[in-house]
């Protein structure tokens, strides 16, 4: 049973594109968390991750970053660079 749960759980890190991009998942899940405590209606992922594009793309890669606490020495480029690669895996698209 052990072994069953290990191959289970590597294939959905295969299919998952979430879990290549720590800081997108993290953000996802506080989203998540986040409105858990305020409501009982908890967002999807896709629901999640269409809220970060909206405001990514509102405020710039900079401001949306400082404003969720995720500058990496004082730069939004982390963050921006991983956004922009899950987004264009997630939606197989080239929009970033």
């Amino acid at each position: 049973m052990g072994r069953f749960k290990e191959i289970a759980i590597e294939q959905q890190e295969q299919n998952d594109p979430l879990v290549k991009y720590p800081m997108v998942e993290a953000l996802v899940l506080d989203i998540q968390a986040e409105a858990h405590d305020y409501c009982a209606d908890i967002p999807t992922t896709d629901e999640a991750v269409r809220d970060i594009r909206t405001y990514f793309d509102k405020l710039g890669p900079y401001e949306y970053a400082k404003a969720k606490g995720l500058l990496v020495n004082n730069s939004g480029e982390e963050f921006a660079c991983q956004f922009m690669a899950f987004w264009n895996e997630y939606t197989h698209s080239n929009t970033y």
